[in-house]
Parts: structure tokens; sequence; C-alpha cells
């Protein structure tokens, strides 16, 4: 058994860490985001911070400035995992990849095939594993809600980096676009943040989900949640990665048009048990619980 810290920057994320790595075993404490609701907390371990000087590992998110935070904890002697799921920009990630050159004790675990390649090519030592989620967690599908859904924190101040203006385009046809998330109670058929309990009957309900990415990450977790809530999902296509990483469930399309009619149909017409299937082992395949932990289990190995 370990003693792992986990440095969050993350609220959905660090539920999941947490979940998958006791599950295994180990001992999870860590800095963790203590007044966001997105996620229920895990009593005795996400619901409150400790220090990290006695860990055995420390994984860190990909925090603002995750290069010098991986550092810091490597040069008290620290064992170090970065998890790397779609953020940052390359200088980071050269400084990165040098970081796991340096010092053996050093590794990056990437979740994508766009984020496994650059720290490859860059000669780092890394691992490739996605997100785990846990297929029990949701209700079956029915798509009774003749309406569409967006999950996205804050997305009108946030920008074209996250797809607004897409939204704005489409929603300008007529089409009955819900979105899900911080600040979005705001917006006109905004329904704020919802809790975890409720946000997974929405997803059992709503006909499909749109998924309009966030530059510069190729994949985002409410895609992997749609996925494994059985949802048909539609993504624009921003050139950050989503249409090479081999998701099947998710159609993929870049141009407004396409994508309009796509959710259109999927709205007008009573669901799709076949695409609702695809899209359910597409997320087992991909990010079921226990295939990623078996694949954490094989990493956290060489540290122990």
């Amino acid at each position: 058994m370990l003693k792992i810290f986990l440095h969050s920057c993350h609220a959905c994320l660090e539920r999941d860490n947490s979940q998958m790595l006791t599950s295994l075993g180990h001992d999870v404490t860590g800095q963790f985001d203590i007044g966001s609701n997105q996620r229920p907390k895990i009593k005795g371990v996400t619901d409150h911070n400790s220090d990290y000087k006695d860990a055995d590992l420390i994984v860190v998110h990909q925090t603002a400035d995750f290069p010098t935070v991986a550092r810091t904890y490597a040069e008290q002697g620290y064992p170090v995992i970065m998890t790397a799921f779609g953020q940052g920009s390359m200088p980071q990630h050269a400084k990165m990849a040098a970081l796991t050159q340096e010092n053996k004790k050093v590794k990056v675990v990437a979740y994508s095939k766009k984020d496994y390649e650059i720290y490859r090519l860059l000669g780092a030592n890394v691992a490739m594993i996605r997100f785990c989620d846990w297929p029990d967690e949701y209700h079956a599908w029915q798509g009774n809600w003749p309406a569409c859904l967006v999950m996205s924190n804050s997305i009108h101040k946030r920008g074209d980096a996250c797809g607004w203006d897409i939204l704005v385009a489409l929603r300008a046809t007529g089409l009955k676009i819900y979105v899900v998330g911080q600040d979005t109670q705001d917006m006109p058929y905004g329904l704020g943040m919802l809790p975890w309990d409720m946000l997974k009957v929405v997803m059992s309900q709503a006909r499909c989900m749109l998924s309009l990415g966030t530059v510069p990450a190729p994949y985002l977790m409410h895609q992997m949640q749609g996925l494994m809530a059985g949802m048909p999902v539609v993504a624009y296509d921003n050139d950050a990665g989503i249409a090479g990483e081999g998701l099947a469930g998710i159609k993929v399309d870049k141009a407004v048009n396409r994508l309009e009619s796509e959710v259109r149909e999927l709205i007008e017409k009573p669901p799709d048990m076949k695409w609702s299937k695809i899209s359910r082992q597409s997320a087992i395949d991909n990010f079921g619980d226990e295939k990623i932990k078996a694949q954490w289990k094989e990493v956290l190995n060489e540290f122990e």
C-alpha cells in the first residue's frame, strides 16, 4: 500500500482519482477543491486537506504551472506522477518531459492519444491511461426528453475556446439546447450546477449531448460521462484532437450546418437504442474502472 498525496486542481477528477486509488488499496490524502459541489465528497478522503510530508508518492494534476509544481516535489525527494489531461503549452510539456529524463522517479500519465504522443516524442517517461469511470453509477438511457444537453462551466464567460460562438449559432436555429454547469443559470435554457445524482437523471432522459470542446484538450470528461450514460454524443471538431481519439459513439463534425441537422434529427426522432449501446460500450472499453484500475496498478507497481 502506498500513501498517495493528490495535488488537485479539478474537483471532478480528484473524486474519480481518489475513488480509483482507494479501491486499489492505497491511502489517499491531498490538496482538494473543498469548496466545489460538482461531485459528492468521499468521506474521510476528499472532504478535507492534508499535508504531503509523509507521502510515498505525489500525484500532480495539470495545474497552471505543473512543471514547477512537479519539480518542487521531486527536488524534495518525492516520487511524482503528473496526470496530463489536455492542458498546458508545448514549452510546459517540454519542461515536464525534461524532468522525467533527469529524475527516474518522475512519470507522466497521459489521458489521451494526443497527449501520449506529445510526451513520447519529447522523450518523456510516459504511460497512457484514460479517465476512470464506473458503469454501474449510471441509469439506463431512455432519451424521453426531446432536448439536447451541453455540459460546460461558465461557457458564456470563457468564450470561443469553449465553443460559445458555436452554441450561439446553433441556438439561433431554434434548437432546444440546455446548458448545465457553473454560472449557466444566468442564460436562457441554462440549468445551472446540477447535483451529481440529478445530472445522471438528466443525462438518462435528454435525447442527445452536444459537446463543443475546450482548446487545447482533445476530449473532455463530460464526453466520457455522456457515453457512459448511453447518450448519443455529437461533437464539434475544434481541431484540438477529438477526431483522432477513436471514441465510438461520438459523431464529430466541424461544419455548423451539419451539427445543426444532426442534433435536430436526434431531438425530433424517437430514441436510437442502437446508438446508445455503441456509446455505452465505447465508454466501458475506454474508461471502464476495471480496465483503468489494472493500468494504474501496473504504473504504481513501479513506485512500490
